[in-house]
Formats: structure tokens, sequence, C-alpha cells
């Protein structure tokens, strides 16, 4: 008696075009330590959380970069040609001086704009 074949194990869709790091939530991905794509995403985090600082506000809106524009794709969205991304500080950790001293860095998909139509502002898609 022979032992039937497991089916073959489908590969995530929802992991990074470069390095197929795989998706965590939002635009949080697991990057390899050679990805470009995540190199990119770890200078913008540094960016964003000196406007953080800058703004000193928990939260702002910004246009995406091109590298989040290919990570929404991965997820689920379509191709964009351009769209807007809410950044947030979800946990701001004060010292006793109330120096910020921890930082979560989220970002989502506020609104966006497909090629040749109107910018659409839509429910997060299915996974």
């Amino acid at each position: 008696m022979s032992t039937p074949l497991a089916p073959p194990v489908e590969r995530d869709r929802r992991a990074c075009p470069e390095c197929g790091g795989r998706w965590v939530n939002d635009l949080k991905f697991n990057h390899a330590p050679a990805c470009q794509i995540g190199a990119a995403d770890d200078g913008l985090r540094i960016a964003d959380l000196e406007r953080f600082k800058r703004l000193h506000s928990p939260v702002f809106f910004r246009p995406a970069r091109p590298h989040e524009l290919k990570l929404l794709h991965a997820i689920g969205w379509p191709i964009m040609e351009e769209a807007t991304v809410i950044v947030a500080d979800a946990m701001q950790t004060r010292d006793a001086a109330g120096e910020h001293i921890d930082t979560i860095w989220v970002r989502a998909l506020n609104s966006y704009r497909e090629p040749g139509r109107a910018r659409a502002r839509h429910a997060r898609p299915q996974p």
C-alpha cells in the first residue's frame, strides 16, 4: 500500500515581490536581509519617524513610495498609478520627562488611483 502524495504547497502570493518575504499585516513584510524593497522600507521608516518628531503628531498622510505600491499590489490591491498612505505611531511610549522613547510604525492605504481612472477609496481586499 502506498502513501498518497500530499498536495503541492502553494506559495503565499502575499509576499514581497523581490525577496519572497512573508506578509505580516498592512505594509509589513519579513524581508530577506539583502532585499532592496526591505532596504527602502528601512530608510522610509527612519524618515517617517523623524517626521513624527517634527510634526508632534501621531498620524500623517503622504504619497506612497514606488516600493510601497509594489507591496500593496503584492497583497491584493490593483496596480496603482498613485496612492496615499496613512502613517501612524501606534504606540507612543514616553519617559518620565515626556520624551518620546518608543514607536510602532504602522502604514495603511488611504486612497489610490488606478491608471486612467479617478481616485478611489476602498475597503481592504480580502485575503
